[in-house]
């Protein structure tokens, strides 16, 4: 199959940062930064997103000579797809073709990602004397919908001076590209977070880990993979395997700027509904530690619980992580609801995969896509079907 290659890279600045664009398939790929560094001219920030979609494809990449690559990161991608071909055998190994010179650009201190989730907000209160920039992407929750980006950036600003700060924000188009060629974000998210520490040249590029070390899943960003997109300049640290996530709740409470910062609605990313999943897992674990967030407007006693009814094995992870939460605390009111929705699903679950497989092969096959288990239409995902229906 053709290469992916990309041509026409260009590095410009514009009113009030820098833009690192390239050609793929005659669309534009483009990075535009504002903040006090500028970005380097490199190929990382380009593979890295990219090879999901060339080991679906099956294709090499071919990087211009003016995107070059760390001799790290480019000795890592054989590593990174190790990891990706054993989650997902469609997700074939490839190679990249690049010129190896490594990164000129350095700045001191510590980048992290931060969009004023438990995550992000955990990390950035862990290595607060290790940071020295705070970045926000346009590309995560709420991402089609560009009108609350002005708002997000207004509100970050104002995290970022109370905590003496740097930002920098990022808008990019990579999340329309990798979507465009059938590729889940959950797959590919982790790679661009990564490699904008090499972009930039801090000393550490801080990724806020989604999941536990009690509960890995495979995931675009994880912590066997996240590390091997360092280069010679930027390590990667994943960060808050160690915890659980209403452990990392509790341990932000403690900060009562972050705490009245939060911001975890899958619908906005400049407000919280306080009726989403996100919202009502993060205030139900608030309300069962006795706080609250004046940003998180989730009424316990209007909203109830409802909407945590786990329907996949990730909802049924932080379901049960909150009703370890719910004994710690001696509630047993929540603790007896999310038991009950959690035997719900296992029962569920059990009859299910009972079903499958009893039926034979092709009929299996048939009521797999009549469910429609994944939901989108994106076609690559970090896990296959399975493979024996």
């Amino acid at each position: 199959m053709t290469k992916i290659q990309l041509n026409d890279a260009a590095l410009e600045a514009t009113q009030g940062g820098s833009e690192l664009s390239a050609i793929w398939n005659d669309e534009k790929i483009f990075f535009r930064t504002s903040g006090r560094v500028i970005p380097e001219k490199r190929g990382e920030i380009f593979v890295a997103p990219l090879l999901s979609i060339a080991m679906y494809r099956g294709c090499d990449i071919q990087m211009p000579d003016d995107l070059p690559l760390s001799a790290t990161f480019a000795e890592n991608l054989s590593a990174v797809q190790d990891i990706m071909h054993r989650w997902n055998p469609a997700l074939t190994h490839i190679k990249v073709h690049a010129k190896i010179q490594e990164t000129k650009a350095h700045v001191q201190g510590a980048l992290c990602n931060y969009s004023g989730g438990i995550d992000g907000s955990h990390s950035l209160n862990k290595y607060m004397d290790e940071i020295s920039d705070i970045l926000v992407i346009n590309c995560f929750d709420d991402w089609k919908n560009q009108d609350h980006w002005p708002k997000t950036i207004a509100q970050k600003q104002k995290v970022a001076d109370h905590f003496g700060k740097n930002l920098i924000t990022v808008e990019t188009n990579i999340r329309d590209v990798t979507h465009d060629a059938g590729v889940s974000w959950h797959l590919a998210h982790g790679a661009v977070i990564t490699s904008f520490g090499t972009l930039f040249g801090h000393d550490m590029n801080i990724i806020s880990s989604g999941y536990s070390y009690g509960h890995l899943e495979p995931d675009g960003s994880h912590s066997l993979m996240d590390p091997l997109w360092s280069t010679n300049r930027t390590e990667v640290i994943h960060s808050g395997a160690e915890v659980s996530r209403t452990e990392k709740t509790e341990a932000i409470a403690s900060n009562p700027y972050l705490l009245n910062a939060l911001q975890v609605c899958w619908k906005s990313s400049s407000h919280n509904c306080g009726a989403c999943p996100k919202c009502v897992r993060t205030g139900i674990a608030l309300y069962l530690l006795g706080m609250e967030s004046p940003a998180l407007p989730y009424d316990y006693a209007k909203i109830g619980l409802k909407i945590l009814k786990p329907v996949e094995h990730a909802a049924l992870v932080l379901l049960e992580d909150i009703v370890d939460l719910a004994r710690r605390v001696g509630n047993s009111e929540v603790e007896k609801i999310l038991l009950k929705y959690r035997k719900r699903y296992l029962v569920r679950h059990a009859f299910d995969e009972f079903i499958k497989a009893i039926l034979p092969n092709w009929l299996g096959r048939k009521l797999r896509a009549r469910q429609n288990w994944m939901k989108t239409d994106e076609k690559i995902n970090y896990t296959p079907p399975n493979r024996f229906l």
